[in-house]
């Protein structure tokens, strides 16, 4: 069955936005969460603060090395995590219009000197092979057609010792 990946960007972009401008929608992730809301990133899925915690754990530390944020939407996740752990990101979209807000974010985090997004197949990212020190796909996966290359993607583009971090498998 072939999937029209037109249709999956429309409908992404949809729902994204009208979750970008509802404070309804914030306030009930914010009273849900509570203590542990990540207002900073404000994630599309529920992740709360201690994941993100976790991450920074086992990434450890990456001054310059490059983070992939693979289906990044705005780019939250990745930025957040770039600025804490000193790294470059590059963030892979299927959405053209999460890609230039994104960009947008990370410019007016002042993060443009290292961070680049841009619109693309996680499951062919044109990335060069081992460049990469740690990958994160976040509620990406399960709506990834070709799960086996995604992943086989993922493991090509990272460093012989790295972390991917993947979820929504």
């Amino acid at each position: 069955m072939r999937v029209d990946q037109t249709q999956i960007v429309a409908t992404f972009d949809q729902l994204t936005e009208l979750r970008r401008q509802s404070p309804t929608l914030e306030r009930l992730w914010q009273e849900a969460y509570g203590d542990s809301y990540p207002a900073q990133i404000r994630p599309n899925g529920f992740y709360p603060v201690e994941v993100f915690a976790t991450l920074e754990r086992l990434i450890g530390q990456a001054d310059g090395q490059l983070l992939a944020d693979l289906g990044c939407g705005d780019g939250g996740a990745g930025r957040y995590l770039a600025r804490r752990l000193g790294m470059r990101l590059i963030g892979l979209d299927i959405s053209p219009r999460s890609v230039a807000v994104a960009e947008t974010l990370a410019a007016d985090e002042g993060l443009s000197d290292r961070a680049s997004f841009q619109v693309g197949d996680v499951a062919a990212t044109g990335l060069p092979t081992r460049s990469c020190a740690a990958a994160i796909c976040l509620d990406v996966l399960l709506y990834v057609p070709d799960k086996a290359a995604a992943l086989r993607e993922a493991a090509r583009i990272l460093e012989p010792i790295s972390n991917s971090f993947c979820s929504g498998m």
